[in-house]
Formats: C-alpha cells, sequence, structure tokens
C-alpha cells in the first residue's frame, strides 16, 4: 500500500492508501533515492504451499553427519 502525505496548515495530511504491487507476492523491496522506483523480490515459486520444518535433535544429526563425512 502507498498513500501520498502532505503538509497543509503545519500538519501532515495523508491521502487514501492504494495498492503498490498488484496481483504480486513480493518477499521485499526498496526504494531508489530518487523515489522514481522500487527493486522488488518476488516469491520465485507463488503457488507452492508454504512449509516450516522443525528439526528435533539436531546436535545429533549434525554429529552424525560429521562421523559420516570423516569415513572414509
Amino acid at each position: 500500500m502507498a498513500a501520498k502525505v502532505r503538509i497543509s496548515g503545519g500538519e501532515p495530511v495523508v491521502d487514501e492508501p492504494r495498492v503498490l504491487f498488484a496481483n504480486r507476492r513480493v518477499l521485499t523491496f526498496d526504494a531508489a533515492r530518487d523515489g522514481k522506483r522500487f527493486l522488488i523480490v518476488e516469491d520465485p515459486n507463488p503457488g507452492a504451499q508454504p512449509r516450516f520444518d522443525v528439526v528435533v535433535n539436531w546436535f545429533s544429526a549434525v554429529e552424525r553427519k560429521l562421523a559420516e563425512a570423516r569415513t572414509p
């Protein structure tokens, strides 16, 4: 979302917000210094199901992988 901001009578006035990036799944963005352009990072796979992995006993898994890596 974006909104124009102006000063009126010494007070900031914010106009009605509008959609800035329509139909995009933006992960992050930044504005150029001149305020005329954006650099956006879009989700490369927007149709994919979100995933959250939980690793239990991760230290044991690291130790096991290290032992496997040392074995010729």
